[in-house]
């Protein structure tokens, strides 16, 4: 049987790609990462289809390995292929009784991929929210090719709506799992 001993591995230009602690654990500092919240509300939405959903911006950078997620247009953009994984919870605010069909969905390089909320505007005045506030959250695990751009938006199911801007109620992340 042989052994391979090693701490670190690296690439030719000295990056190191993952380290190997004393206890066995793997870290790979490079893997791509983002964590991104929002500074402000962000109001008036009322789109009413998939086909002119709003992107929602995420504009303060909690954690960004690699650089990938783009502030100015609230993209990640996949630095190589291979399976990503993303998150988010939102909080919209203004939701009335009337407000049917709310979708908060991934859109990958422009087209929607997969929606995480139907929800009915009652169930921001009752069980789920509290006056006018509803909690959005998911997930889902995607194939990227390289250069693909992942976002988020919302079609508001033409009510007047808007997502509350704190950085302690709406998250976006995301990592190449491999």
């Amino acid at each position: 049987m042989s052994n391979l001993l090693v701490q670190n591995i690296k690439h030719t230009n000295g990056t190191t790609a993952q380290t190997i602690d004393s206890s066995g654990r793997v870290l790979t500092p490079a893997r791509p990462f983002f964590e991104v919240t929002k500074s402000g509300n962000q109001t008036g939405i009322t789109s009413n289809s998939s086909a002119n959903a709003v992107v929602i911006t995420f504009n303060v950078v909690g954690s960004n390995v690699g650089s990938h997620f783009d502030t100015s247009n609230s993209r990640f953009i996949a630095p190589v292929t291979g399976v990503y994984q993303f998150n988010f919870s939102i909080l919209l605010q203004n939701v009335d009784n009337s407000d049917d069909g709310i979708h908060v969905s991934f859109f990958i390089d422009g087209s929607q991929k997969i929606f995480f909320s139907r929800n009915v505007g009652e169930s921001a005045q009752g069980y789920y929210g509290y006056g006018g506030y509803l909690p959005v959250q998911g997930s889902a695990a995607f194939l990227l090719s390289a250069s693909s751009f992942v976002d988020m938006r919302i079609n508001a199911g033409g009510g007047n709506i808007g997502i509350y801007g704190s950085s302690d109620w709406s998250h976006f992340s995301g990592y190449l799992i491999g």
